[in-house]
């Protein structure tokens, strides 16, 4: 009789770890999109004689996930959303300028937690090609070469969500610069408005608990101040040309 109530025992607590993992695992899968976009913007002079150039449009290809696990980590940052763009720009001035080639790794949070506006937050940096440079075109000092680190950072609103497609709008801030590894430049910039569709894996509306998966948070914060210092050697190189000293 010990023998079977062990049995037994034993029986139900492997169902129930069972039961636990599965729904642990189903937890913890991702939520997977792909996301295109239209921009349309202006580039920013920056310099004397910047050359006339007419509205910038670029396309973005997105791929990327939503963490959506039951985690703390997770949790703690609204569950982010990470991915790689694709992009492709038209800079307004063909000759001078050229086009743009883009990859570039991105994060994307929910910093205020709050499901009923759907702000979010999106950072980005990797690097571009130019398909004009100063070696082509001494009118611009904008692009030194053809390989630039590229940042962007937008903001979006969620404008309405059917099913698996969320329709959204942004503005933002573009940025390439090689960082002075080839003289000149003087960087190039651009303010940008966008429309987007994204396609999630499974829908975003949760029927059960109905909860939005890209913004829902309840967990309590302590904030902080953090300090950094640091030491190293700096080139003295200005933006159009070499200056000073080591």
């Amino acid at each position: 009789m010990l023998k079977i109530k062990f049995c037994l025992v034993v029986i139900c607590s492997l169902w129930v770890c069972n039961a636990f993992a599965q729904d642990q695992l189903k937890e913890s899968k991702y939520l997977f999109f792909i996301e295109p976009e239209l921009m349309l913007g202006q580039t920013v002079a920056n310099y004397n004689d910047f050359p006339d150039t007419k509205p910038v449009k670029s396309f973005f290809l997105s791929v990327g996930i939503k963490d959506t696990r039951n985690i703390h980590s997770s949790k703690y940052y609204n569950h982010p959303t990470t991915g790689v763009n694709l992009s492709y720009s038209n800079l307004g001035n063909d000759s001078i300028l050229g086009k743009s080639f883009g990859v570039m790794p991105f994060i994307q949070f929910y910093p205020w937690g709050n499901r009923q506006k759907r702000w979010s937050l999106k950072f980005g940096v990797g690097g571009s090609y130019f398909t004009k440079s100063y070696r082509q075109s001494n009118q611009n000092l904008a692009i030194g070469s053809h390989l630039t680190w590229s940042f962007q950072a937008f903001l979006y609103r969620e404008l309405f969500a059917l099913n698996r497609m969320q329709f959204r709008m942004g503005a933002g801030y573009l940025h390439s610069s090689n960082g002075h590894t080839q003289l000149p430049n003087m960087g190039l910039n651009s303010a940008q408005v966008s429309l987007s569709c994204q396609w999630t894996s499974r829908p975003l509306i949760s029927k059960k608990k109905d909860i939005y998966l890209g913004a829902n948070m309840g967990l309590n914060r302590r904030y902080f101040i953090n300090v950094r210092s640091g030491i190293g050697v700096h080139e003295y190189g200005g933006k159009s040309k070499p200056v000073g000293r080591w």
